[in-house]
């Protein structure tokens, strides 16, 4: 999950130029003659990262482009002297780098159609509880994950048309052992031109919780503190609350290891590719009551762009928004948990407008905001009305919600935190729940590990 940032900030994001322009390699062969060593690997878009081309100068360029220094200080308040960090993303010409013990950079490549494990010393211990980890960046970092797992990780690379891909831990895969192990990561792209922008997420499970804190140059800092220690029991429990009252599959959400451990909480997302009937017509009347409101009236999609407010109204069973290159059909469930398939998907030659309304549009049905007070105009509503039952009218009785983000938003350190893809999504600045913090002149990102 690189590509999850809305407009206007999507713009300025060097990892939303990433894989989707990349040919990727669909497998769902499982039998590679080398079992042993490469276990039910799945190369799917959600888990691989994309190189350029490996430069045959690569050692040299990402000396050359070290004119920066970003320090990555990880906290162990952990009760574990097992965790161990493992540093990916694309470091100068966007060649694939992870970060080795020695703090140089090692550059997995292969010619092989096949997932082959990476080699080289990438499992860096975190060390005893209570303790820091200090590493410094090489080179500057782009699409990068801090990955944080308490044992160890198997990362993967494969050959693809523009270089090779990195194939990382597939929490969804239960064939993955990945799988089975208790881990998180934080997202970071640092560049010269634009200096750092990292978060934390739980757009695609609950797991090892984590927290980041960005210090200045000027020692100014940001924080984003994350779940608690317990994140994980806690969201399940309550999941389990919630299936019992209202009969959806929240409680399938709970992925346990093979001895009946929790190991972490999945997203609705997650579940419904791996059972496509989970969740299957939950959002219908939802998303039926808001096509006839909005057949007769307008909705507002607040752009936050040079294009305004534009109005959107359905005709021929289509929601159809001024100056929009193209019309959206009804969502699925499916559409509005993933906000990356159906009439949310991205399509080559979307314009700006289109680019805009897909993630304010699917945001609205996440949160349920369309039938609350003044769910005409999106974004419009502050956090505290997001997962709101409407006092009255059409969906006042039980309407859907994502309740897994509405609880991860629970129990989040002041809310913040991605839940969902569009998380960012916000009327104004300062009703942000997003878990990105940015600046210009970083010096340390701290990352705690632990929970708050």
């Amino acid at each position: 999950m690189h590509n999850f940032l809305s407009l206007p900030l999507l713009s300025l994001l060097p990892w939303t130029h990433l894989t989707s322009a990349v040919p990727l390699l669909v497998r769902d062969e499982t039998s590679t003659g080398n079992e042993t060593s490469t276990p039910k690997v799945l190369v799917r878009d959600y888990n691989t990262l994309n190189a350029s081309t490996l430069p045959a100068d690569a050692d040299e360029q990402s000396k050359a482009a070290a004119n920066g220094v970003l320090t990555l200080s990880i906290q162990n308040k952990w009760p574990s002297e097992n965790l161990r960090v493992y540093v990916s993303g694309l470091g100068d010409n966007r060649a694939l780098v992870m970060l080795g013990q020695d703090g140089k950079w090692i550059h997995p490549t292969t010619s092989s159609a096949t997932p082959e494990p990476v080699k080289g010393p990438i499992a860096i211990p975190l060390g005893k509880p209570n303790s820091t980890l200090t590493l410094t960046l090489p080179g500057y970092l782009e699409s990068s994950r801090v990955w944080i797992v308490d044992g160890t990780l198997d990362f993967f690379v494969v050959a693809t048309p523009n270089g090779p891909g990195l194939v990382e831990p597939a929490a969804v895969n239960a064939d993955d052992p990945n799988s089975q192990k208790n881990y998180a990561f934080a997202e970071l792209s640092w560049g010269a031109t634009y200096g750092l922008y990292a978060d934390i997420t739980a757009v695609d499970f609950v797991g090892l919780p984590l927290g980041i804190e960005l210090e200045e140059a000027n020692n100014a800092k940001h924080s984003i503190l994350g779940t608690p220690s317990n994140a994980a029991d806690h969201l399940c429990d309550v999941l389990k609350q919630q299936a019992q009252t209202d009969k959806q599959p929240w409680d399938q959400l709970c992925a346990h290891d093979s001895n009946g451990k929790l190991v972490r909480v999945l997203a609705p997302s997650n579940l419904i590719s791996q059972k496509a009937d989970a969740f299957k017509g939950y959002y219908d009347r939802y998303v039926n009551n808001a096509w006839t409101k909005f057949a007769s009236e307008d909705l507002f999609i607040e752009t936050q762009t040079d294009a305004g407010r534009v109005p959107c109204r359905v005709r021929d069973n289509q929601l159809q928004c001024k100056g929009d290159n193209r019309a959206y059909a009804k969502p699925t469930t499916s559409d509005i948990m993933g906000c990356n398939t159906g009439p949310f998907a991205i399509q080559a030659g979307d314009n700006g407008v289109h680019l805009a309304v897909v993630p304010r549009l699917c945001a609205a049905f996440h949160r349920s905001t369309l039938f609350l007070k003044g769910g005409n105009v999106q974004p419009g509503q502050p956090p505290q009305e997001y997962y709101r039952t409407p006092k009255s009218g059409p969906n006042s009785n039980m309407p859907p919600k994502n309740f897994y983000s509405k609880f991860v938003h629970d129990i989040e350190h002041e809310s913040r935190g991605y839940a969902f893809a569009y998380d960012d999504v916000t009327a104004k600045q300062e009703w942000d729940q997003s878990g990105l913090v940015s600046s210009t002149q970083p010096k340390v990102l701290r990352i705690i590990v632990g929970g708050t």
